[in-house]
């Protein structure tokens, strides 16, 4: 199995300023984001957080950067973990990992809705 560049995770409904915390209590070490023209940046040594607003229509983005240096293995312990924080939340992640020049509109997602997770194409 090919190792993952980044471990990414669709959201909506975490507001900012319970999402770094979280982020900070997970990783046990404070976040300290730093805006962007549209979202935030961390840096937590070799690791790089970042929040996209948006980033697939209503749909926000957290990124983190390498995946070896995330405490998460991939983009479902990751939407996971946050499910289980952020219960009322819709969460999305990818079944495979995306390569570049995949349609996204293609691609098999989980869908954390209503307490449990649902399979679907990604629909915005």
């Amino acid at each position: 199995m090919t190792a993952l560049s980044d471990i990414e995770v669709y959201f909506q409904g975490i507001a900012d300023d319970a999402l770094s915390p979280w982020l900070g209590s997970a990783l046990g070490r404070p976040v300290a984001p730093r805006p962007r023209a549209s979202g935030w940046i961390a840096t937590l040594e070799t690791l790089t957080l970042r929040v996209i607003p948006k980033a697939q229509g209503a749909w926000s983005a957290l990124n983190l950067s390498p995946a070896a240096a995330s405490p998460w293995a991939n983009d479902e312990a990751l939407a996971k973990a946050l499910a289980q924080a952020f219960p009322s939340a819709r969460l999305r992640f990818a079944d495979a990992p995306w390569r570049e020049g995949e349609d996204l509109d293609a691609e098999r997602f989980q869908d954390w809705r209503a307490g449990s997770w649902h399979a679907v194409l990604w629909e915005g």
